[in-house]
């Protein structure tokens, strides 16, 4: 175990229990590492190293100040780890009024360091089976061999068929910690296994890949997913081999953008229809993003919105101008004017009603694509 790796964390965590008195860490050699008060860090303590070669607490009264270079009056106490001393910890101060506050900070130092000794194979682990998921997942010439050496490392080995799942904070969250807490909490329910999964955390998403069919199921009969939970899932097609999990991911990945439903599954017909038309927008980004520059010169921001959000509209309610109108609370004229009007800007009013619903579908999926979700909503 290295020390000085957290010993300024250790510093920063005791000076908020103790207040304004000065801490100190200091290595085996008696250099001050870490300390409350910046200046003495790099320093030389005489009491810190008779603490490490007697392994007994070393108390400096004021006027034992001058036999002790570079310390000062204080209670510097001896960090054993598993029995062997790793550093000390020292607390300026009147050594019969912080004795036992010295004694507290030790035992505080210790569960504390070996809390981290602790996680550092887990952290670790983690660390591997992320990136061995986005090995998989982007894959590369050297791909294969990475993943191969990742499995043997993690005793892990992918078996098909696999599913890919996305799961997001449904409120947007931007918490760093989102994903770390999400991950306790699937592996406490069982949701997730280290035996059967991968997973790993972007700023948005959590990405998982799951040996098995049951992560939907688990997920459905658990409390996490709207309208009840705090998280939406989206699910790519089952892989059967390695060279799926990238066309899986890019599945779940747009499902997850399109639709702020609590779960979405690609095989759901519905839903295909919707991720086909999304991911040609995003093929096909510079045409759309033409078109809709030509239209952002004839209308303005609020104008186009109108009009494509009449037409998802209309295109919701099955073609309905009843429904549709009712829907958007104005007359069924009105609604029929702001789509012929679309079409016109389109020039697309001759064409097969087929086409002119494909074409602004696909418009649609580009505007929201660009100005949000919830844009039209």
């Amino acid at each position: 175990m290295r020390l000085d790796d957290l010993a300024n964390e250790l510093v920063r965590y005791t000076a908020e229990i103790i207040g304004d008195r000065t801490i100190n860490v200091m290595n085996t050699q008696g250099i001050i590492i870490a300390s409350s008060d910046d200046s003495r860090i790099g320093t030389f303590h005489q009491g810190a190293l008779d603490a490490v070669l007697t392994g007994q607490p070393v108390a400096i009264e004021p006027e034992d100040v001058p036999h002790f270079p570079g310390a000062r009056e204080g209670y510097n106490m001896p960090i054993r780890i598993d029995g062997d001393i790793i550093g000390v910890i020292g607390i300026y101060g009147k050594p019969s009024e912080i004795k036992l506050l010295a004694r507290l900070l030790e035992v505080f130092a210790v569960k504390y360091l070996q809390l981290e000794s602790m996680s550092v194979p887990m952290l670790k682990e983690a660390e591997l089976r992320s990136r061995l998921l986005r090995t998989i997942l982007y894959p590369t010439a050297s791909s294969a061999e990475n993943a191969r050496l990742l499995m043997r490392e993690l005793h892990f080995e992918i078996r098909f068929p696999a599913t890919l799942a996305v799961m997001s904070p449904a409120d947007g969250s931007m918490d760093p910690s989102w994903g770390a807490k999400l991950s306790r909490v699937l592996l406490n329910k069982g949701i997730l296994s280290p035996d059967n999964d991968l997973w790993a955390i972007d700023p948005d998403s959590m990405i998982i890949l799951s040996c098995g069919t049951e992560l939907a199921d688990k997920l459905l009969r658990s409390d996490l997913l709207l309208p009840k939970g705090p998280y939406r899932l989206s699910l790519g097609d089952r892989c059967r081999d390695m060279k799926e999990i990238p066309r899986a991911l890019n599945q779940a990945v747009i499902l997850n953008s399109i639709s702020t439903s609590g779960f979405l599954d690609i095989r759901d017909p519905a839903n295909r229809c919707h991720y086909l038309i999304r991911d040609y927008a995003e093929r096909e980004d510079d045409y759309f993003c033409n078109l809709l520059g030509h239209l952002a010169q004839d209308y303005s921001p609020a104008e186009l919105k109108v009009m494509l959000q009449s037409a998802t509209v209309y295109y919701d309610e099955s073609h309905s101008v009843t429904k549709a109108a009712e829907r958007l609370f104005v007359h069924k004229n009105t609604l029929q004017y702001r789509l012929k009007k679309l079409e016109s800007a389109l020039s697309i009013t001759e064409w097969p009603e087929f086409r002119k619903e494909l074409l602004i579908r696909i418009l649609i999926e580009a505007y929201l694509r660009k100005q949000g979700l919830k844009t039209l909503l």
